[in-house]
């Protein structure tokens, strides 16, 4: 029997509570793949928070937020587009690089 797939809140929950590593990496797989901009707009929120952002460091290593890529769909967006996007991912990486271990 197939398992119907995650929503974002769902997977991201995985990922940042379950103790089973296969769990965190698969749900991370699944944001990566279809959830690109709920997890920019929601790390970003997460890491801006100072006193609360040390609780999620681990985000960084799972999803590699520091290393500004852009992780956001391309198809169907323009060059303004994906440039603004990369920005945002950019601006995310800039802001984790204290949080790093």
């Amino acid at each position: 029997m197939k398992l119907p797939v995650l929503s974002f809140e769902e997977s991201f929950l995985l990922v940042k509570e379950s103790q089973i590593k296969d769990n965190r990496y698969g749900a991370a797989a699944t944001i990566l793949k279809r959830h690109q901009n709920e997890l920019l707009e929601t790390c970003s929120e997460l890491f801006q928070i100072r006193n609360e952002a040390f609780k999620h460091k681990h985000l960084i290593e799972i999803f590699r937020l520091d290393i500004p890529y852009k992780r956001s769909e391309t198809k169907e967006n323009n060059y303004e587009e994906i440039g603004e996007a990369f920005a945002k991912w950019k601006l995310l990486a800039d802001l984790v690089k204290p949080y790093q271990k």
